[in-house]
């Protein structure tokens, strides 16, 4: 987690001492960003601490590195790597524009081979097992984006963490629910 402290930072929230003892600890401004440091020294915020899950092997999953893996995918419009009481993760996605104007043979194809491709490049407990297309879009009026459409992981698990189990153990690569 990137952590601050410097002579100039705030001193706490405005009458909320409940939230500014999470925020500050021992004089240490607790960012909740996740982040890197490159071989310069540069800080590159990698995703968000809360945003990390434990699968069912008990290792850490960091989703966003994952989802960023298929940003140049034109066929994806959103992506949510999730895996919350299973072994491996598995990635929800809604299809963009392009993707709904494709048939469904192509489009099983070309995630087929994208998941081969991006999982390559992974550690074996971050190897994504499944991808799950779904038909439902999510919005800030479904609640499953937030107003500056942010997905709201919690909300996603909510809705979905009870067929998670089923699409990971399927077979296909692709499952279009």
């Amino acid at each position: 987690e990137i952590m601050m402290k410097l002579p100039w930072m705030m001193e706490g929230y405005y009458k909320d001492d409940e939230l500014t003892s999470k925020v500050l600890v021992d004089g240490w401004l607790h960012t909740g960003d996740k982040g890197q440091m490159d071989e310069e020294g540069y800080i590159k915020i990698i995703g968000r601490v809360k945003d990390a899950f434990k699968t069912s092997k008990g290792k850490f999953v960091v989703p966003t590195i994952l989802e960023d893996k298929f940003s140049e995918n034109s066929n994806i419009e959103q992506i949510c790597v999730a895996g919350l009481g299973i072994p491996q993760p598995i990635a929800l996605v809604n299809l963009s524009e392009i993707g709904l104007s494709e048939d469904k043979e192509s489009i099983t194809q070309n995630l087929t081979n994208q998941l081969t491709e991006v999982n390559k490049s992974l550690h074996g407990h971050e190897v994504i097992s499944t991808i799950v297309i779904n038909k439902e879009a999510w919005t800030p009026d479904n609640e499953l984006l937030t107003p500056t459409l942010k997905i709201r992981r919690g909300k996603l698990d909510e809705k979905y963490m009870e067929s998670y189990a089923q699409w990971h153990a399927d077979d296909a690569k692709v499952i279009w629910a």
